[in-house]
């Protein structure tokens, strides 16, 4: 039975109680997810904390160290480590490819846990003699977001063993993780664009990605074919009646 909190929500949850800790510090999270034309696909999310984060949350040692990452990469998740920029600030990018549409929906439970922020991956395909559509439709819901914090046993005991509450912890990051999390999602399906959309505190929605193609080709050799048809058709029509004539005739 597959564990109820996963790798990445650790990762999530430590980088979310850095955020309220830090008195004022923000992470701001992209989602990307993007469609192929045989229903796999791939997710990538960055995480970007801002500089006075990053210097704060490094005043022990390197933030390889506060957010350690090798269970991210030994669950599958392809982790690029961190990268600073010029002003300070800090981001680290996780990405890993699903297959269909059950293996988008535990990509998504990994980000947000199984009744979190993205939710209801849903994707649609259609294959027709005439054409092809894609459609991919994913929920984003901020309005009951939670760090969960008491229900991941590894954070928790961490937190314990730096002398912290975890339980008023855990209070504390419900009520003000709204306004520290910005979160952007990005959704794609083959053939098409990027459609985004930004989420804080309390925003929802969902978003849809669609593209849809027309095999031209086929439709015209359909035509060019059923006018040869009706052609010939025409052509043995004037053929029998020229020979019904001859027989009367002769």
């Amino acid at each position: 039975m597959r564990a109820s909190v996963t790798p990445v929500r650790r990762v999530c949850g430590l980088l979310l109680v850095a955020v309220v800790l830090l008195a004022g510090c923000k992470v701001d999270a992209r989602v990307d997810v993007t469609l192929n034309a045989d229903g796999s696909g791939i997710v990538l999310a960055k995480i970007t904390l801002d500089s006075e984060a990053v210097q704060r949350l490094t005043t022990g040692g390197p933030l390889a160290t506060a957010v350690p990452l090798d269970d991210l990469r030994n669950a599958g998740w392809h982790v690029s480590g961190w990268k600073t920029t010029k002003s300070g600030a800090a981001s680290l990018t996780l990405s890993r490819s699903f297959v269909n549409q059950d293996g988008l929906a535990r990509r998504l439970e990994d980000l947000s846990g199984p009744h979190g922020a993205l939710r209801d991956a849903r994707i649609t395909r259609t294959r027709g003699w005439f054409g092809a559509s894609d459609k991919l439709a994913i929920t984003v819901d901020l309005r009951d977001v939670s760090a969960g914090v008491k229900s991941d046993s590894e954070l928790a005991k961490r937190l314990e063993a730096a002398g912290l509450d975890v339980k008023a912890l855990d209070a504390k990051l419900d009520s003000e993780l709204s306004g520290a999390l910005r979160l952007n999602v990005r959704v794609r399906a083959p053939g098409g664009g990027w459609l985004a959309t930004g989420f804080r505190g309390g925003g929802h929605g969902t978003l849809f990605a669609s593209h849809s193609e027309t095999y031209v080709r086929r439709i015209v050799l359909l035509v060019v074919g059923a006018l040869l048809l009706a052609l010939a058709l025409v052509v043995m029509g004037l053929s029998l009646r020229s020979r019904s004539r001859r027989s009367r005739t002769s």
